[in-house]
């Protein structure tokens, strides 16, 4: 997983021999400064933007209830 000042998070399949990102997020307009997931694949990003951002690990789906 890997955030920067292109506003994207990058998660990548450590199986897989790539240096393509297995998926893109989108969500921020500014640097992504912080990053860290739960165990259970929620990903919590923090941006220059000033916000913060959670999203679902791309291969789960999501419960926003």
């Amino acid at each position: 997983m890997t955030g920067g000042q292109d506003t994207v998070i990058n998660l990548f399949a450590l199986s897989a021999n790539s240096n393509e990102p297995a998926y893109t997020l989108i969500g921020h307009t500014d640097n992504v400064c912080a990053l860290d997931s739960t165990p259970d694949g929620l990903i919590v990003s923090g941006s220059w933007d000033r916000y913060v951002v959670s999203l679902c690990e791309a291969t789960q789906g999501c419960d926003t209830s």
